[in-house]
């Protein structure tokens, strides 16, 4: 009796941790992003937080946006505010900015702000020259 509760017990473990571990996955998957399962699992050896990853390409597949997880993960594990740069995407997008992951990343890492640097240049406002040279506007 107690070694079928303990079986049971262990069992159940083991499913509540295979669908945490999935369902960031199968997300994805619904949302139309590629990503590998053995992939992900590299990301959790790693310490990679897969599941902010997996959401921001989710968020970035749905605003159109092609990127590549592998390039997200880089700047993630660089210390990069991933959510930022795509939010800041996203609306270079919306504002017709035609920006690259990498430039944005490059603002991130140099302790610009992405999205409100994006936000700064819809609304009109007069940008750090640094700012203008890597986004490749001038006024």
């Amino acid at each position: 009796m107690a070694g079928n509760l303990v079986l049971l017990l262990i069992v159940v473990t083991f499913l509540v941790c295979l669908i945490l571990f999935f369902k960031p996955i199968v997300n994805a998957w619904l949302n139309g992003v590629s990503v590998s399962v053995f992939y992900v699992l590299g990301m959790k050896f790693r310490n990679v937080s897969h599941e902010v990853i997996l959401h921001s390409a989710i968020f970035a597949k749905k605003n159109g946006l092609e990127l590549k997880i592998e390039e997200m993960e880089e700047h993630h594990l660089s210390g990069g505010r991933l959510e930022r740069v795509i939010a800041g995407l996203v609306l270079a997008k919306k504002t017709d900015l035609n920006v690259s992951f990498k430039k944005m990343s490059a603002i991130d890492l140099s302790g610009g702000d992405p999205y409100e640097i994006v936000l700064r240049y819809r609304k009109g406002e007069r940008l750090e020259e640094d700012w203008e040279k890597i986004l490749g506007i001038s006024k």
